[in-house]
């Protein structure tokens, strides 16, 4: 069975984590000399990886209860939290230079959610 948390907040196994398998892990840049040639410099990143938990409309849907927990962490500012996933944990942020870093959606809209009820998000976080 799947398992996902955030900062011990349990969520939905099946949230897809959409960018899991894009790669982070180097630094490159670029400079032109005046001679025409390229420098290249290149640097491993061991930080810095982004994550981007989602609940679509098709699976791994949290309950409001779940989306009060999670906006009280994303608008703690500075916040560093675990991500909990399959029993491997990484220390990550919120993204909030990428906004927004949390947003959810009911599936039902209503005047009056109950704590039970479902919603789609995204929350974008990075490695620390």
């Amino acid at each position: 069975m799947n398992y996902v948390s955030l900062g011990g907040v349990a969520l939905n196994g099946a949230m897809v984590i959409s960018d899991r398998s894009t790669s982070y892990s180097v630094a490159q840049s670029m400079k032109r000399t005046l001679g025409g040639n390229v420098k290249l410099f290149f640097a491993q990143l061991t930080k810095g990886q982004n994550l981007t938990l989602t609940a679509t409309e098709e699976q791994g849907w949290i309950t409001k209860d779940m989306v009060d927990q999670i906006m009280a962490l994303a608008e703690s500012a500075g916040g560093v939290y675990e991500l909990l996933v399959n029993g491997v944990g990484r220390s990550v942020v919120f993204r909030h230079h990428d906004a927004p870093a949390f947003e959810a959606s009911p599936l039902v809209y209503r005047n009056n959610q109950q704590a039970d009820d479902l919603y789609t998000c995204t929350i974008k976080l990075m490695t620390v």
